[in-house]
């Protein structure tokens, strides 16, 4: 009786459970058999999955494995080509349902601390749509327009009215597009989602669009380039130990979100040193909330009366300052 109660509760305690279980092993089974079995990378990591190839050539619905975890505004990289995971089905009990949408661009801009970031994006042409702009005025260039689907991120989340990128195939000459309609909601499914804006095109500026060689030693238009700020020479901590202290996260914070700076302690030689006594210091006129976790600091300001405002982030070893960076406050709506 009892190895009959056994090979009975083998898949689940309850009939619903077993047929779930069921479910997901058969499917799991079958997927080596099946063309639409894919091998793919998820995120940059080698996974599987099911793809429709008979949907449209840049539209492809998917389904994931029993047990794995896919968001809207992921990337997957299959034939050689960059996907945007657009929609993923919230309800994940055996598999999760969801569209793709090739990307046909790559577009770059600029940080405020000076770090060139760039995303693979899916676009649209969008001329026919309001671009979030009063139409009163006059319009003396083109009025092209494209709409872009980007994954929503900690650097995305950044770009905002009058942000301007490079949109075209060539290199020949800057076309610079202009963002005049941001939209965070819309697309912003689950954990991540996928921002919407619109770009519409804009005046090629000589002195401030740059064709920027970038580390890989390809070339990109990079629109309102300026030159990174090096970052001020730490003061030593004491006259005997060569300590030098470099704070990482950026230098703004956006209203109404936690934000995680890390501090990481190098020697004379450029040596990482793991083992060292200091304090974060936080020098404002206001209240910011943190939440320290060794190297790491959270630090958060809900009073939108304080968008614009700017406070210092320190690391203070032996009553010394070791780095210390000025932290801008921002809406980001």
């Amino acid at each position: 009786m009892d190895r009959y109660s056994a090979r009975i509760n083998l898949y689940g305690d309850t009939e619903r459970e077993r047929i779930k279980n069921r479910l997901k092993q058969n499917l799991s089974n079958r997927l080596n058999d099946g063309l639409s079995y894919k091998q793919v990378k998820l995120n940059g990591v080698d996974t599987q999955l099911i793809i429709n190839t008979g949907s449209t050539p840049y539209n492809k619905t998917f389904t994931s494995l029993p047990g794995q975890k896919i968001l809207a505004g992921d990337y997957i990289e299959w034939v050689n080509q960059i996907w945007l995971v657009c929609e993923a089905d919230c309800d994940d009990e055996i598999y999760i349902d969801g569209s793709l949408r090739q990307c046909q661009h790559k577009i770059y801009w600029q940080a405020t601390d000076g770090r060139i970031i760039s995303r693979y994006v899916w676009t649209q042409n969008a001329s026919a749509y309001n671009n979030g702009e009063q139409g009163n005025n006059t319009i003396t260039l083109q009025s092209n327009q494209f709409m872009v689907y980007i994954p929503y991120d900690e650097d995305t989340e950044c770009l905002n009215n009058g942000t301007r990128v490079h949109i075209s195939k060539s290199n020949i000459i800057c076309k610079p597009y202009e963002l005049t309609r941001p939209d965070d909601i819309s697309y912003g499914y689950g954990e991540k989602g996928v921002l919407n804006i619109i770009f519409t095109q804009s005046q090629f500026n000589e002195q401030n669009d740059k064709l920027v060689t970038l580390e890989d030693g390809s070339q990109v238009w990079i629109c309102d380039y300026h030159s990174p700020t090096p970052s001020p020479e730490p003061s030593p901590p004491d006259e005997t130990t060569d300590l030098s202290a470099v704070i990482t996260g950026g230098n703004t914070l956006r209203c109404g979100r936690a934000k995680t700076w890390t501090v990481k302690f190098m020697d004379n030689v450029g040596n990482e040193v793991s083992d060292c006594n200091f304090t974060w210091g936080v020098s404002s006129d206001f209240n910011v909330n943190q939440v320290i976790n060794g190297k790491k600091i959270q630090l958060r300001i809900d009073d939108e009366q304080l968008i614009d405002c700017s406070f210092l982030l320190s690391v203070i070893i032996d009553g010394f300052v070791a780095a210390q960076i000025e932290i801008t406050i921002f809406n980001g709506l």
